[in-house]
């Protein structure tokens, strides 16, 4: 009877997890086509932490680019498909994949006005990750989850100024409902005042993987939780802000972590929904002189504004 009653517990928490993954207002955009100039059909969310400026955006594995071509989402006639030409005869890289690379420069080195002095990001492959290396100032670093690169489905990668923040250690999860997605766990020190910074970054597995793979995200947050260190969680969550709050919920952790809202949507699913699965959560921990907010589209990209009016308008 007790197994009984948990089997009906946890069938109740997998099917109120899947009406969540999606309910927060979403509005439908229809087929974009050519409107979409943008290389990735996720959008970059910020926010501010104490001293960093973060980041975190999905930038579209090469490999996944079948998906766009289905037209599910609407985007085969965007740039995402018109650009995935090679880059010259000498790159490894695409010219959609260079447009990536770009704008990852401009957050991090470029912008004097908004610098961002760390970005995670997801879907990142080993051409782009070559290329953002050689490209980087010196006091630009990358770190990745395995040593010398990133693993074929790995694409999680944290990129921070070194010259702001120490580098402590790392950990790496690999999810059990989908292997290849991982969350990348990164230890920083801020230079200037010693305090500790960890930035996890994940890419949770979606679609028929989603309701087991947040279970495992939400474990993970809960076993490696530290009120001494202030804890950014971010990344491609693929499940809705109303379905990591219940995950936080059940795992105990939902007042240690609060959301920062990015205030627009941040992805076009195969609905030809403009949806938020793009989250950044904050937990200061016992650091009660730390302050957090969002940033605007602006602030976290320049140019980002005309593409989320898009989403907001069509």
């Amino acid at each position: 009877m007790k197994f009984f009653v948990i089997g009906m517990l946890v069938f109740q928490y997998g099917f109120s997890m899947l009406s969540d993954l999606e309910s927060e207002a979403s509005r439908y955009v229809g087929e974009l086509g050519d409107k979409w100039l943008f290389p990735s059909d996720h959008l970059p969310v910020g926010a501010s932490v104490g001293p960093l400026s973060v980041t975190s955006w999905n930038i579209l594995n090469t490999k996944f680019l079948h998906h766009i071509a289905s037209n599910d989402q609407g985007l085969l006639n965007s740039s995402i498909i018109g650009y995935d030409i090679p880059f010259g005869d000498e790159s490894s890289l695409t010219f959609r994949e260079n447009n990536v690379v770009m704008n990852i420069i401009s957050m991090v080195v470029d912008d004097i006005h908004f610098p961002r002095n760390v970005v995670a990001i997801q879907e990142c492959n080993n051409s782009v990750l070559d290329a953002l290396r050689k490209r980087f100032p010196d006091n630009i670093d990358i770190s990745t989850p395995f040593d010398g690169g990133l693993r074929d489905d790995n694409g999680e990668a944290i990129i921070y100024n070194s010259s702001l923040f120490e580098y402590i250690g790392s950990n790496t999860y690999v999810y059990q409902a989908k292997r290849g997605n991982s969350i990348f766990d990164v230890t920083l020190r801020e230079r200037k005042s010693g305090d500790i910074y960890r930035i996890i970054n994940s890419h949770v597995p979606g679609g028929p993987y989603s309701i087991k793979a947040l279970d495992e995200f939400g474990d993970y947050l809960i076993s490696n939780y530290d009120d001494k260190h202030v804890m950014i969680v971010m990344g491609d969550l693929n499940a809705s802000y109303s379905a990591i709050a219940k995950v936080l919920s059940v795992k105990g952790i939902d007042q240690q972590y609060r959301y920062v809202e990015s205030g627009y949507p941040s992805h076009i699913d195969t609905r030809r929904n403009a949806v938020t699965f793009d989250h950044i959560f904050v937990s200061v921990g016992k650091n009660s002189n730390i302050t957090y907010k969002s940033k605007d589209a602006y602030e976290v990209l320049h140019g980002l504004g005309g593409i989320v009016d898009l989403l907001k308008k069509s």
